[in-house]
C-alpha cells in the first residue's frame, strides 16, 4: 500500500509540472480528433504566413508602379476608366501606394520587405516571438527610414520634392531646428545620417535576421564588389594594351586589298603539250583547251601559336626490319614441282597501282591541340598540371601529365570515363607511369 502512495504522488507530480511548464491548459474541441485539430491548426498559420507574404509583394508592387496622376486621395478621376490607371495593382494600389508616399515616402519599401520576410518565416515555421517587440522595431524603422530619405531628392516618383514623405520632412525639420539650438554641429544632414545608421540595426531586428544570414549576406555583397572591381580592371588592362599595341610606333598594319591577296594565294596553272603514251593513261591533250591541269602542291597551314606550342612530340621509332627477315628465312618453302614444266601467268592480268603518295609524317599541331583541350578538362575537374610531352602510336597516344603538388593519383585516374565523355574519345586509360613523377 505504502509503495502505491508514493507511485500516485510522484505521477501527480509530473502532471502539475507539466502543466506548470506550459502556463495554461491547452483547449481541445472535444467533437474532432486531435489529427484534425492539428490539420486545421497548421493551415491557418500557412492562412496567415501567406497572407503576409502576399502583402509584402503587393506593397512593393504597388509602390514600384506608382504614378502621381492615378486615381487616390489627391487626385479625382473617373473610376470607371481604368485605362487611366497606371499602376499594376489597380486601384487599390494607386490608393494604397499614393497614402504611404504621401505619409512616410520611400519607408513603404522596408514596410512591404518586413512584412514578406515575416510570412516567409511563418512558413517555415521559425520564431518570431517576442512579437511585439518586432511590430515596435517595424514602427521604428519607418520612422527612421522617412528621416533618412528626407534629404534625397524624389524626381517625378513622388508628388514632394523628397522621397522622405510629409512626416519625414515634417520631423526632419523640426527636430533639426531644435538640434542647432542645442549645437551647430547637429544640422539636418547630420540628423539625416544618424537616423540611417539608427535604421539599420532597427530593420535587422524587425526582420528577424541571424547572425548566419547577416553572414551570407555580406559574402554575396563582397563577393559582387570583387568581381566588379577585378572586372574594370581586366577592361582597364586590356585597353591599355590594345592601345600601347596599335599605338606602337614599329607596328605595320597589313594591307587590306582583299583581291590582290586572293590572287597571290591563288595556285597558277600552266598548260602542257605532248603526246599519248601507252603507259600514261591520260598526261597531256592535243589542244590547249584539253591540257591537263596539275594542281600545285597544297602549301602547309601555319598554325598561329598557342600556350601548348613547346611540348615535344617524340616520334616513334621504326621497326627492325631484321625481324621480318628473320621470319621469312625461318618459314618452310614447300616444292611445288611435280615434274611437268609450269607457265607463269601473263601480266596483263595485273593491273598498275595508282600513283598514290602515302605520308606518314604526324601532325604536330593537332596533337598539341588536343593535349591543350586535354589540359582543359583537367582543369574543369579541379586538377592542376602541365602536359610535359606527347607520344603518338599507331592506334593509341600517350599524353604524360605532371600533376600540381598535392594532386592525388587516384583522382585523376578516376576521372577516365569523364575525360573519354568530355574529349569524345572512344576510350581512355589513365595510370602512373612507373618510375617517373608524371601520369599517363
Amino acid at each position: 500500500m505504502a509503495r502505491t502512495r508514493t507511485i500516485r504522488r510522484s505521477s501527480t507530480r509530473t502532471k502539475n509540472s507539466k502543466k506548470s511548464k506550459a502556463g495554461t491548459k491547452i483547449p481541445k474541441i472535444p467533437f474532432l480528433p486531435e489529427s484534425w485539430q492539428a490539420f486545421m491548426a497548421r493551415r491557418m498559420v500557412d492562412v496567415l504566413a501567406l497572407t503576409l507574404t502576399l502583402g509584402g509583394i503587393f506593397l512593393i508592387a504597388s509602390l514600384i508602379s506608382y504614378t502621381p496622376k492615378d486615381p487616390s486621395f489627391n487626385t479625382a478621376t473617373n473610376p470607371q476608366d481604368i485605362a487611366t490607371i497606371h499602376n499594376w495593382m489597380g486601384a487599390k494600389g494607386a490608393l494604397t501606394a499614393d497614402l504611404i508616399v504621401q505619409t512616410l515616402g520611400a519607408a513603404g519599401f522596408a514596410i512591404a520587405v518586413i512584412l514578406g520576410l515575416w510570412g516567409l518565416r511563418i512558413f517555415n515555421r521559425q520564431n518570431l516571438r517576442p512579437v511585439w517587440l518586432r511590430a515596435i522595431a517595424l514602427f521604428g524603422t519607418a520612422i527612421l527610414t522617412s528621416i533618412a530619405c528626407a534629404q534625397i531628392p524624389s524626381g517625378d516618383w513622388a508628388p514632394q520634392p523628397y522621397a522622405g514623405g510629409t512626416f519625414g520632412a515634417l520631423a526632419l525639420q523640426s527636430w533639426g531646428n531644435t538640434a542647432q539650438n542645442i549645437t551647430p554641429l547637429l544640422n539636418h544632414k547630420t540628423l539625416s545620417v544618424i537616423a540611417t545608421l539608427l535604421a539599420i540595426p532597427a530593420f535587422i531586428y524587425a526582420s528577424c535576421m541571424t547572425r548566419t544570414e547577416l553572414a551570407k549576406i555580406g559574402q554575396t555583397i563582397a563577393f559582387i564588389v570583387k568581381s566588379t572591381f577585378f572586372l574594370l580592371a581586366n577592361l582597364i588592362i586590356g585597353l591599355r594594351n590594345w592601345i600601347g599595341h596599335y599605338n606602337d610606333e614599329s607596328y605595320k598594319p597589313q594591307p587590306m586589298n582583299v583581291f590582290k591577296n586572293a590572287l597571290a594565294k591563288a595556285p597558277r596553272i600552266a598548260p602542257t603539250f605532248g603526246s599519248r603514251d601507252d603507259d600514261d593513261d591520260f598526261e597531256t591533250s592535243a589542244t590547249p583547251q584539253l591540257a591537263a591541269q596539275r594542281p600545285a602542291p597544297i602549301q602547309p597551314v601555319e598554325n598561329t601559336p598557342h600556350k601548348n606550342a613547346n611540348i615535344p612530340v617524340v616520334t616513334p621509332a621504326p621497326g627492325k626490319a631484321v625481324k621480318k627477315q628473320t621470319q621469312a628465312t625461318n618459314q618452310q618453302k614447300f616444292s611445288l614441282a611435280d615434274g611437268e614444266e609450269w607457265e607463269f601467268p601473263a601480266l596483263d592480268l595485273v593491273e598498275t597501282p595508282p600513283p598514290e603518295t602515302h605520308t606518314t609524317q604526324l601532325n604536330e599541331s593537332a596533337l598539341r591541340k588536343n593535349a591543350e583541350l586535354l589540359q582543359n578538362v583537367l582543369a574543369d575537374f579541379n586538377i592542376e598540371g602541365e602536359i610535359t610531352s606527347i607520344h603518338p602510336g599507331p592506334v593509341v597516344t600517350l599524353y604524360e601529365l605532371e600533376p600540381a603538388p598535392g594532386t592525388k593519383s587516384a583522382k585523376v585516374i578516376s576521372l577516365a570515363d569523364d575525360i573519354a565523355r568530355s574529349m569524345s574519345a572512344i576510350s581512355v586509360r589513365v595510370a602512373v607511369v612507373p618510375g617517373r613523377n608524371v601520369i599517363g
